[in-house]
């Protein structure tokens, strides 16, 4: 309340009218997608796709025709095979899918695919843009103690609900509270006096104080109110929702799958790129279904790798020096670092 707020000295929450009267500054926002097309279309070629995966990674030279030729993005949807599934690795199984428990990286890269929705974030040079498949615009006040999102009108969670700025508010106020053992994320969201929804798409981001790093304390995972609200209320501590364990997402791809200490399995969420007359809104997600492998063990990953059951992998450094450098390896496989 107001009232509160003034007798502990803190600031009060503008109202709409409030809002008004600031002067916001626009701020850049991207289509990550095109950002990156962009940047890939600006560096020199240094091998093709088929003269990268005839080389051997022999040194710094020929790890750099790789990357350069095998990092690139399709030319259009004809290059892309839309059935394909590709087969992931994670060495160790998650505990959670509930992106705010998230506390290891296996658990991390599930995240960046199933709750990819925020509105700012960093590209490859750490440079924070608003995210235009996410929100409609970023604004900040002169004295970079406010940030207001609009958030696009077409995000929806994978039961159908729509996502808005009361979820946003919701998702902040869960960070905070103390009953709930949250990640490294509520770090981030203490940097904030005050997220608030002033209606179904306009968020406003109150900063405690006037940093360059400011951008960083948007960037935490939007939950679904209308399903960890109940949760909630039956436990304080959210440790026996079922969200976590088969979480409703608002993302390119949805939950299908957890068989314990075997696989994760997610698919394209058709509903994320086309609306509901079958119009493109946003990129088409390239693979139907990802799963992802729990391969705990190094030895069994590398053989799985070679096998042709999962189509990734990271080498220690004695699999990079000495399993991988033969040619029986190179016919089938190639590999990079950086």
């Amino acid at each position: 309340p107001a009232a509160a707020r003034r007798a502990a000295g803190e600031a009060e929450t503008p109202t709409v009218e409030d809002l008004k009267k600031v002067r916001w500054v626009p701020q850049p926002c991207v289509d990550f997608f095109e950002h990156l097309r962009k940047a890939r279309a600006a560096e020199p070629a240094l091998a093709t796709e088929e003269e990268a995966l005839s080389l051997k990674n022999d040194g710094a030279a020929a790890n750099k025709k790789i990357l350069s030729g095998l990092g690139g993005l399709p030319i259009n949807d004809d290059e892309v095979d839309w059935d394909a599934t590709w087969n992931r690795f994670l060495a160790g199984e998650p505990t959670t899918l509930n992106p705010i428990f998230a506390s290891s990286r296996y658990e991390q890269w599930l995240n960046e695919i199933i709750f990819p929705v925020v509105p700012v974030g960093p590209d490859w040079k750490l440079d924070h843009f608003g995210d235009l498949a996410v929100i409609e615009s970023w604004e900040a006040s002169e004295d970079h103690l406010m940030d207001k999102i609009v958030f696009r009108g077409d995000l929806s969670w994978s039961d159908g609900k729509p996502l808005t700025a009361y979820d946003v508010e919701f998702s902040w106020k869960t960070l905070l509270d103390k009953r709930i053992r949250v990640s490294a994320f509520r770090q981030l969201a203490e940097g904030l006096r005050d997220v608030k929804a002033y209606d179904a798409r306009t968020v406003v981001y109150f900063q405690k104080e006037a940093f360059p790093t400011n951008q960083m304390h948007l960037h935490w995972p939007i939950l679904p109110r209308h399903v960890i609200g109940p949760c909630l209320e039956a436990d304080p501590t959210l440790q026996n929702c079922k969200f976590n364990r088969e979480p409703i997402t608002c993302a390119p791809y949805k939950f299908v799958s957890w068989a314990p200490n075997q696989e994760i399995v997610v698919e394209r969420c058709e509903e994320w790129y086309q609306n509901a007359q079958g119009q493109r809104i946003r990129p088409k997600p390239f693979f139907k279904r990802i799963r992802f492998r729990i391969l705990p063990d190094n030895t069994s990953r590398l053989l799985a790798f070679k096998t042709g059951q999962i189509d990734e992998i990271q080498l220690d450094s004695e699999q990079w020096t000495k399993e991988t450098t033969g040619a029986e390896f190179y016919m089938k496989n190639t590999k990079a670092s950086g």
